[in-house]
């Protein structure tokens, strides 16, 4: 709207102009080294507007010669990089097709075409990862390091070498620097606490979980089940190593997080039975039962009778199947009340590994076989535990961790 108004003001002013000149002419005299010439100012000033537009094309041709290398190589530029960049979109779709040759190629012509560009370096850098050369790829990544746009990419790029390398302790200070870089990014997250759990960095995967949590990585429940298993793992840690308060007070937060899950209401039971405490172990162990029976509750409240009678239960076998009722009245229509009312001897039982499928008897945070972090869970009934991975999973009931 503006530019029209402004362009029917100037039109406005030229017409005007042309009228005027037209209705009073008027006259100019010029006197120039003898000479005289006698026009009109009309005429003077349409000759003099007509030598400014001819000198104008004039300069710019002018300009326009002079300038016409520098043009030529601007253009030349222009065209390389046009180049370059398909070349560029070229070697990154043969990377994620896997094709070596193609990629090489696409790397030797964009490297010739936008050498200065950091883009360019990662393509060269995950050519060579592609092609195997390891030590060529680790320089190239690390030269993208100097690029401040592009040097998380150089970092992620010597993460997935460290990794290949099965150098974790390398990949974390790398991951570090990742994170750094980019706090909120779910993939640096995500992997953070992936090698903070590799190294049994406990403390430090404590802290990532609510990140993870905020970021959407982790549930709710999935974050409390993570929460309670570095808290286990804490307490183990501690008991190996003596400091039995520790122990304690880290096995007691897994139990106040998740009072149902069942290795925690154990391990809690039990410390409590180790300290003295028989009849706080006792309420642990009963409210543990109401919330979810289990076999290995069961086996702790069989310890309580020991621990009380000072003798083993099997030494009184009706002492023991009365002392057993007890806790199966709690939960008479459960199936392992069943089992205890009924005299049925209890079936094999084991904590599965979701990524394995490697079974064991007692729980653990970390995955003997593939170690994975609190990926077990209770199914049951199986015969043997190397029939495990062969039976189906679909019709077990599942008593495990919330996930």
């Amino acid at each position: 709207m503006i530019t029209a108004l402004w362009f029917v003001l100037r039109l406005a002013i030229f017409t005007a102009a042309v009228i005027w000149f037209l209705q009073d002419p008027g006259a100019l005299t010029i006197l120039w080294r003898g000479y005289q010439i006698e026009t009109s100012v009309a005429f003077f000033v349409l000759a003099f507007a007509v030598f400014l537009l001819l000198w104008t094309w004039m300069h710019r041709f002018f300009l326009a010669v002079v300038r016409f290398p520098q043009t030529m190589r601007r253009l030349r530029a222009q065209r390389a990089l046009e180049r370059g960049y398909k070349s560029l979109t070229s070697g990154f779709v043969a990377i994620a097709a896997g094709d070596g040759p193609a990629a090489r190629k696409a790397s030797a012509t964009t490297q010739k075409l936008i050498p200065d560009v950091p883009l360019t370096l990662l393509l060269s850098a995950q050519s060579a990862h592609l092609d195997g050369d390891a030590p060529r790829a680790r320089r190239l990544f690390t030269d993208l390091l100097d690029h401040e746009e592009a040097s998380f990419l150089g970092l992620r790029g010597l993460l997935a070498e460290k990794l290949k390398d099965g150098d974790t302790a390398g990949a974390l200070v790398l991951m570090r620097q990742a994170e750094e870089k980019q706090p909120k990014r779910r993939w640096v997250l995500r992997n953070l606490m992936d090698l903070e759990l590799r190294q049994k960095n406990w403390e430090r995967a404590l802290l990532l979980v609510p990140r993870l949590k905020k970021a959407g990585l982790l549930q709710a429940e999935k974050a409390a089940s993570y929460k309670t298993a570095l808290y286990l793992v804490q307490g183990q840690e501690a008991a190996r190593a003596k400091d039995i308060p520790a122990a304690n007070r880290a096995i007691y937060k897994a139990y106040r997080l998740l009072p149902d899950f069942v290795p925690a209401a154990v391990a809690w039971a039990r410390a409590l039975l180790a300290a003295g405490n028989r009849n706080n172990a006792e309420k642990t162990i009963m409210q543990a039962y109401v919330a979810q029976p289990h076999p290995q509750i069961i086996s702790v409240w069989m310890d309580l009778y020991r621990d009380a009678k000072g003798v083993n239960a099997y030494d009184r076998p009706a002492a023991q199947k009365k002392w057993a009722e007890k806790l199966a009245r709690l939960r008479p229509d459960h199936q392992e009340s069943r089992k205890i009312l009924q005299g049925v001897p209890a079936q094999s039982q084991f904590w599965v590994c979701q990524n394995c499928h490697d079974a064991q008897h007692d729980w653990t945070p970390v995955c003997a076989r593939c170690q994975e972090f609190n990926t077990s869970v209770w199914q049951a009934p199986f015969a043997t535990a190397s029939s495990l991975a062969a039976l189906p999973l679909v019709d077990a009931e599942w008593i495990g961790p919330p996930v």
